[in-house]
């Protein structure tokens, strides 16, 4: 496994790599098109471990220690203890 360090929030580098997925199935490459868009979705995987979203797409308060949301230790705390439960 690596770890990778950027200066990108998870929502930011999500929608990046999800136009990266719709831009490389909608053009033909070279025969190792699909290894490629296995990667980036589990570059997409990842953003969604830090930054979980709901059914309905939106993060509201499913904080974690690295979504990137600027709120109190106590709110987050309290998000991810309401996530480890669910």
């Amino acid at each position: 496994m690596a770890t990778y360090e950027t200066p990108d929030n998870p929502k930011a580098l999500r929608e990046t790599l999800l136009v990266a997925i719709h831009t490389m199935q909608n053009f033909s490459m070279a025969n190792r098109k699909g290894d490629h868009i296995d990667r980036l979705r589990r570059l997409v995987a990842e953003c969604d471990r830090k930054r979980p979203l709901g059914m309905d797409g939106r993060h509201g308060n499913r904080h974690t220690n690295e979504c990137g949301c600027d709120i109190s230790e106590s709110d987050r705390t309290a998000s991810i203890l309401r996530l480890k439960l669910n």
